[in-house]
């Protein structure tokens, strides 16, 4: 049986930049929560693209094809002409590069996927005609077995997009979008020491919060609200479920015990090196690591790469990883350029 070609946010993302600004019409497909929609926006900004979206979910077909009205012809005979509006009357005004982007195509009535198939096949439904080099399709749906109200999607429908691909989570990728966001260094260092959670998704009829990229950025932002130590778990468990708060609020515990980074800068030889074989061993590193990786700058770098050489190489590199997310700048520090060059460092600058 075949399978949906399957792509991770990064590769995604790569995807989209090459097929928009060649007019190339891409579906997605994935789980509710992973990122679908925000990837293409980072796309459109990334190419300098517009972007307009719609969801036909909520739509019935007269709204691609025009709102019947009657009309006269030029010799006074009595007409039925159509009336642009919504996404269509946007995109006939379009000025430059722009992404008609259908977001949850696949809970839309089959009446309405069907009224979009001509406007995405030739940029042209009735009377009305898209300029076909300004406009790119893009579109996204959950998967029918979702719990997400999708029945499918029609076949000739599927068939007119140049690209299909199923939207994956990926833990690295997760990681450096929360580093550019700023969620919280523990969070992070949580996320790097048990990436397996970051998305467990099970379609259930239960009203229950589960880990997903969506529901842990939440999280995120909810470490920074200051509620009270009475409520604290049920308001963090209410965004991502108990199983995934009380191993977090443990390796929070863990993190608040370690060494600090400005410890660590201060004396990057004689700071204690967690041993993994100890108990928390390694929740500690990753709790270090991740500490040390958020005071990333062009000053700190000499100090963080002589600690992270005393780790083991699987840490020193996600170390650094990090360190070059939080701060690129440090690619240009002298401390940076030498440990390159002795590992390698390419695969940090992608």
């Amino acid at each position: 049986m075949s399978t949906t070609i399957q792509v991770t946010p990064r590769q995604l993302r790569e995807v989209l930049e090459t097929a928009i600004p060649n007019k190339r019409k891409v579906l997605i497909v994935g789980a509710p929560g992973i990122g679908k929609t925000d990837i293409v926006t980072q796309a459109c900004h990334a190419v300098g693209a517009d972007l307009i979206s719609a969801h036909p979910v909520v739509e019935d077909p007269t709204v691609p094809g025009g709102m019947p009205y009657a009309s006269e012809d030029t010799e006074g005979n009595r007409i039925a002409e159509f009336l642009p509006f919504g996404l269509t009357r946007k995109l006939m005004a379009a000025t430059g590069l722009t992404a008609a982007f259908l977001d949850d195509l696949g809970q839309a009535a089959p009446a309405t996927q069907a009224a979009y198939m001509n406007l995405i096949l030739k940029n042209q439904i009735g009377d009305h005609v898209l300029d076909a080099d300004k406009i790119v399709w893009i579109a996204a749906t959950n998967r029918k077995g979702d719990r997400a109200g999708v029945s499918g999607i029609l076949e000739p429908l599927k068939s007119r997009f140049h690209i299909l691909v199923e939207l994956i989570p990926d833990p690295e990728d997760w990681t450096a979008y929360a580093i550019r966001a700023k969620l919280p260094v523990q969070l992070i260092a949580f996320m790097r020491f048990r990436p397996e959670l970051l998305h467990q998704f099970e379609p259930t009829a239960a009203m229950i919060n589960q880990p997903c990229p969506r529901t842990v950025t939440h999280f995120g932002q909810l470490l920074g609200d200051e509620y009270p130590d009475s409520v604290r778990y049920q308001a963090l468990s209410g965004a991502v479920g108990e199983g995934f708060t009380a191993e977090y609020l443990a390796f929070e515990g863990v993190y608040r015990e370690c060494p600090g980074p400005a410890e660590i800068l201060l004396d990057p030889k004689g700071a204690p090196v967690p041993d993994l074989n100890a108990e928390n061993g390694m929740a500690v590193t990753y709790a270090i690591t991740g500490s040390l990786a958020s005071m990333a700058s062009p000053d700190a770098i000499e100090s963080i790469v002589t600690y992270g050489a005393r780790l083991p190489a699987e840490f020193s590199a996600k170390l650094m990883r990090d360190c070059y997310q939080h701060d690129p700048r440090i690619k240009n520090s002298h401390a940076w350029i030498q440990w390159a060059s002795t590992t390698g460092a390419d695969l940090f600058l992608n």
